[in-house]
């Protein structure tokens, strides 16, 4: 009988927890690199303008055709 070494319950290190990503916010540059590198990968995109006030020059709200997932700390 083959038996499998599962953490205990109590041993949170080796439980990684990962969640889909929601759309995500990049900075123009950021988002100029992956129009480069990814593009046929994205599903859609919005340009967000600064507000007054803000320390900002805008971002990107960029959606992925497939979920992306992330590693939660």
């Amino acid at each position: 009988m083959l038996r499998r070494n599962r953490p205990s319950r109590s041993d949170k290190s080796q439980i990684l927890d990962f969640a889909a990503s929601e759309p995500e916010r990049v900075s123009p540059e950021a988002f100029l690199d992956i129009l480069e590198t990814r593009q046929s990968e994205l599903k859609s995109f919005e340009f967000v303008p600064p507000r007054l006030g803000d320390k900002h020059f805008g971002y990107f709200r960029i959606e992925w055709k497939w979920p992306r997932f992330s590693l939660r700390a």
